[in-house]
């Protein structure tokens, strides 16, 4: 009954399950670590895109199609976390709320007055909690995915995605030739275009 909690759990729970304000700003925090990132660099650009028409004749002559594959698209960490989240909205929005239906126990905190206030804050805390962990998962999976085929999650939009700075990374600490880690992340990607471009499949997945 006290005004300033009333606006505080308001300003938790507006969101419904899932806090995506706090999702969004740990995700941020987790791929970036609080430093300034950069955009890709134009020559980076260019030499996926030459790569590019090689993986996608090797793709293609394996796999016996002939499909068109579109231009690469080189992003940042914190660019793919903010798409990611976005892209998954669906899926983790329908997580927190499964989550969050804790069956009650009608007789643990009857009559006390101090664990029927406990379970309030708890409850809620849970979305912002929610938001925490999600965008903190997302965060550090920007750190290490190639691109969107990494997890066989099917997006709305078909596009080929790569997250550079983490691909060169990659390259730079296995001491692999930077081109021949750019190829190989290209024909994944490319294969995964190309299987998530099957409606079939597409649609159970």
């Amino acid at each position: 009954g006290l005004p300033m909690f009333g606006d505080l759990a308001r300003a938790l729970q507006g969101q419904g399950p899932l806090n995506w304000d706090a999702a969004r700003q740990f995700a941020m925090l987790g791929a970036t670590e609080g430093q300034p990132e950069h955009n890709v660099d134009p020559t980076v650009r260019i030499a996926y895109g030459e790569l590019a028409r090689i993986a996608g004749m090797h793709v293609n002559d394996v796999t016996g199609a002939d499909t068109t594959f579109p231009e690469p698209r080189l992003v940042t960490r914190s660019q793919w976390a903010a798409e990611t989240l976005d892209a998954y909205r669906p899926l983790l929005t329908e997580l927190a709320t499964s989550l969050g239906q804790q069956p009650d126990d009608p007789g643990s905190d009857a009559g006390d007055p101090m664990l029927q206030m406990m379970a309030g804050i708890s409850k809620m805390m849970q979305p912002a909690m929610m938001g925490m962990s999600v965008g903190s998962m997302i965060g550090a999976l920007s750190k290490r995915v190639f691109g969107l085929h990494d997890l066989p999650i099917p997006r709305d939009r078909q596009e080929v995605v790569l997250v550079a700075r983490t691909i060169d990374d990659f390259a730079d600490r296995w001491e692999i030739p930077i081109d021949q880690m750019r190829l190989w992340v290209l024909a994944h990607e490319l294969s995964g275009f190309q299987v998530f471009g099957v409606d079939g499949l597409r649609n159970d997945l």
